[in-house]
């Protein structure tokens, strides 16, 4: 036998027989600072907040803006997409209107409806900025949405510079007017 071999079965340890040894200072019954998991009070969770009316997101507490105002004091606008392949991102809305969220995109073939605040006797504009692309660049749509209050109701100062045609349709009074963007 060599010294290493000696040296280390003079250290066996003899078995506890299947039971576990307590360290000194170790009580057999637990710590009163441990309760058991029922007694425990249960953590108070907070109640989820209400989801914005406009476009029904949990993530904010507060309603994302603008919200649409009520339908009875309003005017409706419809933007229609005739193109065969260009789709439209929402950039801003400004003003007092009704909308679909910023970043909602139009696609080809698709109709979004605003809603422009009334106030009696008094003119109110929002401005609609949209951004396109086609062809590989982008390009800017915008237009102002005008309430007469609530007498008559116009989309005016379309301005473009991408490959697009826009037209405003003309309703009889009391009708939707529309804006419809086709392909140059």
């Amino acid at each position: 036998m060599d010294d290493l071999s000696a040296e280390t079965s003079s250290f066996k340890t003899q078995p506890q027989g299947g039971k576990l040894a307590l360290k000194k200072g170790m009580n057999k019954k637990p710590s009163k600072s441990l309760k058991p998991i029922k007694s425990r009070k249960p953590i108070k969770s907070r109640k989820p907040c209400k989801p914005c009316k406009c476009c029904k997101s949990w993530k904010r507490c507060k309603p994302c803006k603008p919200c649409p105002p009520l339908l009875g004091d309003t005017q409706g606008f419809n933007v229609s997409n005739q193109t065969k392949g260009i789709t439209f991102t929402l950039t801003s809305v400004s003003g007092p209107a009704g909308n679909p969220p910023i970043g909602s995109i139009l696609a080809p073939g698709g109709l979004f409806n605003f809603e422009v605040k009334t106030e009696a006797f008094e003119t109110t504009r929002a401005l609609v900025v949209y951004t396109g692309v086609a062809n590989g660049a982008a390009f800017q749509l915008s237009f102002q949405l005008v309430n007469f209050g609530g007498v008559a109701n116009e989309i005016e100062s379309v301005r473009t510079t991408g490959p697009i045609s826009t037209d405003v349709s003309t309703f009889p009074a009391g009708e939707t007017p529309a804006l419809i963007i086709t392909d140059k």
